[in-house]
C-alpha cells in the first residue's frame, strides 16, 4: 500500500524518537532493523530509547551511529544469578515503563514529532504508546515477528497480550510490518491493515564480490552469524549433527553470536566440530565473505506456528549481499520457503532429513556455476528489494516523515 496516501491527515513531521531493543545490535536481529534505518536521518532528527543489552543477558561491541542520542534502561545484570532468572527479568522489565514513558515525553518536549515503537519488546511497545496517548501524538508500531498468541505466550506477557495488545494495535496510527506474511497474519488475526517496510541495508558495506571458491575435496566453512533465538535450535543442531556422522565432509561450522556458550551446549550445539565467536559488526562481515555456505533456519516442529510460519531472518539479508551461497533450512509452508522459491536466492532443503541436507551441502561444495548463480541471484535480491536507501524513504513516508530529516545520500 501507499503510505503517503494512508496518513494525509499527517502533516510531514522532521524530529521524531525511536522506542526499541537493543541499540546498537550484533549484526542480525530486530535491533539491525532500527539501527540500520535510524542511521539514515540526520542525528539531529532521531532520539533512541532502547534496553540495555544485559537486561536479557546480551552483548554488543558495536557503536551507536555518531551523533545519535541514545537513552538506555535496563535491569541489574546480578538479576541472572538468581534462580528463575527468566521470570524475574521478565516481569521487572515491565517496572521500567513509566521511566521509558517519560523519557519518551521528554523527547516530544526537545521536540519529537512522531513516535515509533519496535516490536518484540512489549514493556516500551506499552510506553511508547502511554506517551503518545498524553502527549497526542501519532504513534507507530514496526513488527519484526508475528505477535505470539496469547495463550502461549509467558507471564506477564500473556495478560498484556489478551487485554491490551489489540487496542493498541488499533490505536496506532500506522501498523509497519517487515515482511507480506506478517501483513498477511495482521488482516488475518486482527482485521487489521499495515505497510510492509522491509530490512534495509547499506550495499556499500559489502562491494560485490565473486563467491570464495570451495575445493571439491577440502574443508567446508559452515557459517551463522547473529544471535541464534529459541526457533532456530532445532533446524541448526540436524545441521550441526548431519555433518559430525559424515566426516568427509571435513566440515566446521561456525555460529558468530552473542549467546552465552553455555546455552548453546545445553541445546546441543557446542559440538567439537562448531567453534562458537562473538565478533564486531566489520569482523562479522569478513566472517560472513569468507564462508563456504552460509546457514539460514527455522524450525520444523517448533511450537509457535505464528512465529514458525512467518519468520523472516534479518540476517539472510546481509548474506544476501556477502557473495556467498546461502543454504535455508525451513518448512515448505513457511514464508522464508516461499521467498526462497520466488527469488531463488538459495538452495533449499524443506524436509527435516540429514541426507538431503548433506546432499545439498555437497553440490554447494562441488559445483562452481552453482555457487557463482545462487551468489548472483542472492545479489540481485538484495539490490532489488533491500538496498537501505529505498526503504529509508518507504520508511519515511509510512510515518510521515520529512524527507529532509534523511542524510542527503538517504533522499529520493
Amino acid at each position: 500500500m501507499n503510505a503517503a496516501a494512508a496518513l494525509p491527515h499527517l502533516p510531514p513531521a522532521e524530529k521524531w524518537v525511536a522506542v526499541t531493543a537493543y541499540f546498537p545490535p550484533i549484526v542480525g536481529g530486530s535491533s539491525t532493523v532500527a539501527a540500520n534505518l535510524i542511521s539514515t536521518f540526520r542525528p539531529e532528527t532521531v532520539r533512541v530509547i532502547s534496553e540495555r543489552p544485559a537486561t536479557l543477558g546480551g552483548r554488543h561491541s558495536a557503536e551507536p551511529p555518531p551523533g545519535v542520542a541514545v537513552t538506555r534502561f535496563g535491569l541489574p545484570a546480578a538479576l541472572h544469578r538468581l534462580p528463575f532468572a527468566k521470570y524475574w527479568i521478565r516481569w521487572g522489565r515491565y517496572a521500567l515503563v513509566p521511566a521509558v514513558r517519560r523519557a519518551v515525553l521528554d523527547a516530544v518536549e526537545a521536540g519529537a514529532q512522531r513516535i515509533v515503537a519496535w516490536y518484540p519488546s512489549w514493556p516500551f511497545l506499552l510506553a511508547a504508546a502511554q506517551a503518545a496517548r498524553l502527549a497526542r501524538l501519532p504513534c507507530f508500531t514496526y513488527h519484526m515477528d508475528a505477535p505470539v498468541p496469547w495463550e502461549q505466550a509467558p507471564w506477564p506477557d500473556r495478560y498484556f497480550l489478551r487485554r491490551r495488545q489489540r487496542p493498541l494495535l488499533q490505536a496506532a496510527a500506522g501498523r509497519l510490518v517487515i515482511s507480506e506474511a506478517l501483513a498477511d497474519d495482521f488482516q488475518q488475526r486482527f482485521q487489521l491493515s499495515s505497510t510492509v517496510i522491509r530490512h534495509g541495508l547499506d550495499l556499500r558495506l559489502y562491494p560485490p564480490a565473486e563467491p570464495s571458491p570451495a575445493a571439491a575435496n577440502g574443508p567446508l566453512r559452515l557459517v551463522h552469524t547473529g544471535v541464534v533465538e529459541n526457533l532456530q535450535y532445532e533446524s541448526l543442531r540436524r545441521i550441526i549433527d548431519a555433518v559430525a556422522q559424515c566426516p568427509e565432509l571435513q566440515a566446521q561450522v561456525i555460529l558468530s553470536t552473542p549467546n552465552r556458550r553455555e546455552d548453546l551446549a545445553a541445546c546441543g550445539l557446542a559440538q567439537p566440530h562448531v567453534e562458537i565467536v562473538a565478533l564486531p559488526t566489520p569482523e562479522v562481515r569478513a566472517l560472513q565473505r569468507s564462508a563456504s555456505v552460509l546457514l539460514a533456519v527455522l524450525p520444523f516442529f517448533g511450537q509457535i506456528k505464528a512465529l514458525d510460519l512467518t519468520a523472516f531472518p534479518t540476517k539472510l539479508v546481509e548474506y544476501m549481499a556477502a557473495g556467498v551461497p546461502i543454504l535455508v533450512h525451513a518448512p515448505p509452508e513457511s514464508f522464508l520457503a516461499r521467498h526462497v522459491r520466488q527469488y531463488q536466492y538459495a538452495w533449499l532443503v524443506d524436509r527435516p532429513d540429514p541426507a538431503v541436507l548433506l546432499a545439498a551441502l555437497k553440490a554447494l561444495r562441488a559445483d562452481a556455476t552453482l555457487r557463482r548463480q545462487l551468489a548472483q541471484r542472492a545479489r540481485q535480491t538484495a539490490e532489488q528489494l533491500y538496498a537501505l536507501p529505498r526503504v529509508a524513504q518507504a520508511f519515511a513516508r509510512a510515518c510521515a516523515l520529512s524527507e529532509a530529516a534523511l542524510q542527503p545520500e538517504f533522499r529520493a
